[in-house]
């Protein structure tokens, strides 16, 4: 027979069930135990199905696998050509640029994992790029007072909450306003509020998923930061969310305009630096909502892979017509 039919069945199933929670957006099941972590790793998944499929073409050489191969290739095929399909629409911007801006803001993010990355070193991706807004989700106390001094000749200031390993730099023209404590969406959070009819900024490093509460955390905090987008007033989301835009489509979160998704770049990996960026996985977002605010530009920047960072740096700009 031209093929084993129990081994075709058993390959649809397999592959059907593969690929489903990358397209089951409106429902809970790319944040369920395990399957949260697979979804996150979409390129290495999808390249993987292709691989699969290239042995298993390879194995029609062979007389004894034949028929097996056979079995498994149609599946495997049809699932590898559905995920390349979408990895690579992912990877059209959904719009250009904006016309007609009368306003612009340039945001920088990167997760130091406290102090892997030097003062230094920071100080001089922050100058090359000259965000208006940089965010560092995760750094100790040492690091960022060493950062903020280097950063105050350039005529950047500091705000760090007391309990908060996250802290904001501004430049000295967009004046930082007091803003109240960070809500329970993060474990590490600063907030501000920029003057001048600028959006409040939102700075968060959410928790990881872990098996041992089943999740049960860090979907909480993806819930509880989603409901941001449903804010009054303009509002910058920035920072390490630990999770990728397939984690939070169907919550809150994806009713945020995502600088990646907008630019097609969704798919582009932040972490870990180990890996090219076409293999990681994008856990380093920024958001905004309201206000008439558009992202128009988004980087992630792999000019620093050879600094000690475990996270790439991202760079984000934003825009409003009035």
């Amino acid at each position: 027979m031209w093929l084993s039919v129990p081994v075709f069945i058993v390959g649809c199933v397999a592959s059907a069930l593969f690929v489903l929670p990358w397209f089951s957006a409106h429902t809970d099941i790319a944040r369920l135990p395990v399957i949260a972590g697979i979804v996150a790793w979409r390129a290495v998944c999808t390249w993987g199905l292709v691989l699969c499929t290239v042995l298993l073409t390879t194995s029609l050489i062979f007389r004894q696998f034949r028929r097996f191969a056979r079995s498994l290739l149609i599946p495997v095929a049809s699932a590898a050509s559905i995920m390349v399909v979408t990895l690579m629409h992912g990877a059209e911007p959904q719009q250009g640029s904006e016309n007609n801006v009368t306003s612009s803001l340039t945001v920088m993010s990167w997760n130091t994992n406290g102090s892997l990355v030097d003062a230094q070193t920071i100080a001089a991706e922050t100058l090359r790029h000259h965000p208006d807004v940089l965010v560092l989700p995760s750094i100790n106390s040492d690091v960022v007072q060493l950062l903020a001094a280097a950063l105050q000749p350039a005529g950047y200031v500091m705000a760090r909450p007391q309990d908060s390993l996250t802290a904001i730099f501004t430049t000295e023209q967009h004046t930082m306003l007091p803003s109240g404590r960070h809500a329970t969406y993060s474990k590490s959070a600063a907030t501000i509020q920029l003057s001048n009819g600028m959006p409040r900024v939102v700075a968060v490093h959410l928790p990881i998923p872990l098996l041992s509460d089943g999740n049960a955390e860090w979907n909480r905090a993806v819930t509880a930061l989603g409901e941001l987008c449903e804010s009054d007033g303009p509002t910058i989301i920035v920072g390490d969310v630990n999770s990728t835009v397939d984690n939070f489509a169907g919550t809150g979160l994806a009713q945020c305009e995502n600088a990646g998704a907008v630019m097609g770049k969704q798919y582009e990996g932040t972490w870990p630096t180990s890996l090219p960026a076409t293999l990681g996985i994008p856990i380093d977002h920024v958001f905004v909502h309201g206000g008439g605010w558009k992202i128009t530009d988004f980087t992630v920047l792999s000019s620093q892979d050879e600094s000690g960072a475990r996270h790439r740096p991202v760079l984000a700009t934003l825009g409003v017509s009035e």
